[in-house]
């Protein structure tokens, strides 16, 4: 919940800390593998019910190129057996503003902020977190499109709930998701990107 203004959300500090649910049930779906056509590019076998992450580094062969189609197959246990393929997002360009977590953004109040770069595949969203005194949580603004056409528009009704001493962060983040459920489990597969950077509010 929150205040919406178009396809985007303020959420006060307040509702944005949350809580705590419950704490989910790990389960093993058996030996994962990650192909990028006949290429093997990962490999995750469970220790029980958890997977260790698959880096590169040091695993050198996990890369790929934007737009392949990574296959996912799952061996199955309490998870039953899946198989799925997901497209590999690309990397964000062009982005301008420019983003640095060296030189703050600065974003207005005032007036509507844009942020544009050069569009791509899969959903976008813009996610700028507030924090007061550069610790307290003073809110987050959170804008969302299914699909990406380069931009993105803040209000600045939803802006004005900022404070002006304020500093915090935007992140932008591409996301490409496939369904590969089993018969007894929801399984979503996700190619996800992202870049951000420091912001003020002025």
């Amino acid at each position: 919940s929150g205040t919406q203004s178009g396809s985007c959300c303020y959420v006060p500090p307040s509702q944005a800390d949350g809580g705590t649910g419950g704490t989910p049930t790990a389960v093993s779906a058996g030996g994962i593998t990650v192909k990028d056509g006949s290429n093997t590019v990962a490999t995750m076998s469970p220790n029980g019910t958890t997977y260790t992450a698959v880096t590169n580094p040091p695993t050198s062969s996990l890369t790929w190129n934007a737009g392949d189609g990574l296959a996912v197959t799952a061996a199955g246990d309490t998870v039953h057996s899946f198989s799925g393929t997901v497209n590999a997002v690309a990397l964000f360009a062009g982005v301008s503003p420019a983003l640095s977590f060296l030189t703050p953004t600065a974003i207005p109040r005032s007036s509507d902020f844009t942020i544009t770069w050069t569009a791509g595949t899969g959903g976008v969203s813009v996610l700028i977190s507030a924090l007061k005194n550069l610790t307290e949580n003073d809110g987050v603004i959170t804008c969302t499109s299914s699909s990406d056409t380069g931009t993105m528009t803040v209000p600045h009704d939803l802006l004005g709930n900022l404070s002006a001493n304020d500093t915090g962060t935007l992140t932008l983040t591409r996301t490409i998701s496939a369904d590969a459920s089993p018969d007894n489990a929801d399984v979503t597969l996700r190619s996800v990107t992202s870049t951000g950077g420091s912001v003020t509010f002025q």
